[in-house]
Formats: C-alpha cells, structure tokens, sequence
C-alpha cells in the first residue's frame, strides 16, 4: 500500500478522535449582576443564561445583541443586590455568580 493512499485514511481517523462534543447546552448560569451577564454572553454562553437581574433586561444594546434576554426570569428581588433564592433554586441554575458587597 502506497504512503499517498495511507496519510488521508490517518488524518480520518485523528480528526474523528479529535471531535469533542459541545457541552454547552448542559450549563445554567444565573447572575443578577449585568456585567457578568454581559461577559458570559460574550464568552459564548448567552443561550446559557437561565436567570439575570431587571436591570439588565433594560439595557438596549445588549437586548440588541442577546434578543432572548426579555424571556430569562429575573433572579434579583428588585433593582439593588438582592436576590431571589427560590427563583434560582427553581431554575435549576448550575452557575450562580455573585458579587459579595462589603
């Protein structure tokens, strides 16, 4: 068997064991904080996000950017830092990030 005839049956076979599966879809992220929400959308896990605060369901340009957002449950209580732990208990939310206030 000729080496020119092998290489590609190699290269097959790498790049099929190669293949990772995207596991995105498994991870639920709640974050009252419009920042966060922000930077997880850029990462790549806007379609991740299960839970945000009020303010940032008001933000025009991220609307704009991450449509979706209107639909997500509001996580905080109302406008300032408190949360709503049986909306993020409901949610089922793997990721919950928050920023702890001195």
């Amino acid at each position: 068997m000729k080496l020119s005839r092998l290489f590609p049956l190699l290269a097959l076979l790498l790049a099929a064991s190669l293949h990772a599966e995207n596991t995105h879809k498994e991870v639920r992220i709640a974050s009252p904080w419009p920042a966060q929400n922000t930077i997880i959308a850029m990462l790549g896990y806007g379609d991740n996000i299960v839970g945000t605060s009020m303010i940032a369901k008001r933000i025009p340009l991220f609307r704009q950017s991450l449509p979706r957002i209107e639909k997500v449950a509001a996580v905080s209580v109302n406008s300032g830092h408190e949360i709503n732990p049986e909306q993020i208990i409901a949610l089922g939310s793997i990721c919950f990030l928050y920023r702890r206030i001195w």
